[in-house]
């Protein structure tokens, strides 16, 4: 005679046999955070044995989220106002957005006509606005490699 236990491959991973299918609830969740807030915690494990969940998704529930979930409002790399604002001049002019000069991985290093024409522009005009920026800087700015940016400046003096 057979009996259902917790034991064996579901029950080493976690996995309840008893474990109802579906998230917690809210007030589920609340009553977990209050237990969690007293001055002595509840256990982990008595709580996922009250709510029938395993203790690492119990536990989930307080982990922080990782700082890159948030997408940047800038969609370049990092710079000062100025840049930024000259960037967007460069782009306006040019019929695109700062968001369409990022790198597409998609498409490798084939990228739009007039994203490289706009690129090629932004790159030159920041180049001359900004003499002090370093091939580093601009790989930063605009998140390609010193090659990728030398050769777009080379580009824009034969042109």
């Amino acid at each position: 005679m057979t009996r259902a236990t917790n034991a064996g491959a579901q029950g080493n991973a976690g996995v309840f046999a008893t474990c109802r299918r579906g998230g917690l609830t809210h007030e589920e969740i609340r009553e977990i955070e209050a237990h969690r807030a007293k001055d002595r915690p509840t256990p982990w494990q008595a709580l996922a044995i009250r709510y029938g969940r395993s203790e690492i998704e119990i536990r989930a529930l307080f982990q922080t989220k990782p700082a890159n979930d948030v997408a940047p409002a800038w969609p370049l790399g990092a710079c000062d106002a100025p840049v930024r604002s000259l960037i967007e001049t460069v782009c306006r002019q040019h019929g695109v957005t700062p968001k369409s000069l990022r790198p597409n991985p998609a498409n490798g290093q084939r990228e739009g006509v007039s994203n490289m024409r706009a690129l090629r522009a932004c790159v030159a005009t920041v180049r001359a606005a900004f003499p002090s920026l370093t091939l580093i800087q601009l790989e930063g700015i605009f998140l390609r490699d010193k090659a990728y940016i030398s050769n777009l400046i080379k580009q824009g003096r034969a042109a």
